[in-house]
């Protein structure tokens, strides 16, 4: 007899968490790709390779596009530093120079965005505890602060406590929450991979009303208007995602091995 599960509030339903692994919830938000519609971004580093780990670094590829970089979602503004100009990567890296703009999103999540060029926030008018929307210009690509090479450093976390949520040091979140593996719409399977271009577009919000998977995977991330279906098997380590706006139904032969962290939300498909 199939086995339903129906959800009606967040939770965990299955975590079995290993120390040794590194796993990165996939975030509750939906983000884009934080560069002007029609710029090429080639993402070097991803949650799973990058030094440390848990981050992004990504980069304009080629000449299509520009260097400008966006908010990918909307949110306030929590901290701006831009008047740095030095670059100082490699083993003399001096971080306290990174430039940085910090957003607080309505969903609880942060994102941090580093190393853009000296002036290119302020020179926008953008000022501290303004909103910006998602795609809003923030500032331009750089290489300012620890750094080598043009670049964005992005990281999304969700802080401990919003009154203490980022370092001012840096600019980076990772030291004062939960670091997150963004889901992107308008993404192949919802989450960047490293050594991959991917297209900055609008997100395309227009979910299937249902969702069906099986077989044998390592991450997941399912989105749907009505129901996901279910008989996945996650292999050791893996993360999944789930959210439905009607119901999630696990049936037999859906297993979360060792190490597995799986989250499963009731919650329109789209919802920030």
């Amino acid at each position: 007899m199939k086995s339903k599960i129906i959800i009606s509030v967040f939770v965990f339903l299955c975590c079995t968490w290993s120390s040794q692994a590194q796993q990165y919830r996939f975030s509750d938000g939906l983000y884009r790709i934080p560069y002007s519609i029609g710029t090429t971004v080639n993402v070097t580093t991803n949650v799973w390779n990058h030094a440390p780990l848990g981050c992004f670094d990504m980069q304009r590829e080629g000449s299509l596009g520009n260097f400008n970089i966006v908010a990918a979602a909307g949110g306030w503004i929590r901290a701006i530093r831009d008047h740095h100009s030095v670059s100082c990567g490699g083993s003399g890296c001096c971080n306290d120079k990174n430039n940085y703009i910090i957003l607080q999103h309505l969903n609880g999540e942060w994102s941090s965005y580093v190393h853009l060029r000296q002036n290119s926030i302020t020179n926008l008018g953008h000022e501290v505890d303004d909103w910006v929307n998602a795609g809003t210009v923030l500032g331009l690509e750089g290489d300012i602060g620890c750094a080598t090479g043009s670049h964005l450093h992005l990281e999304v976390s969700r802080p401990r406590d919003t009154t203490d949520a980022f370092d001012a040091h840096d600019g980076v979140l990772r030291r004062k929450g939960e670091l997150l593996n963004p889901v992107f719409c308008s993404v192949p399977g919802g989450y960047l991979l490293s050594g991959t271009n991917y297209n900055a577009i609008n997100c395309n919000y227009d979910c299937p009303a249902n969702q069906n998977s099986s077989g044998t995977i390592t991450n997941q991330v399912l989105r749907a208007d009505n129901t996901i279906s279910s008989t996945i098997e996650f292999n050791s380590g893996g993360t999944g995602m789930y959210r439905a706006g009607t119901e999630i139904v696990l049936s037999p032969g859906f297993l979360a091995k060792s190490g597995v962290m799986f989250t499963a939300q009731i919650k329109t498909c789209n919802q920030q």
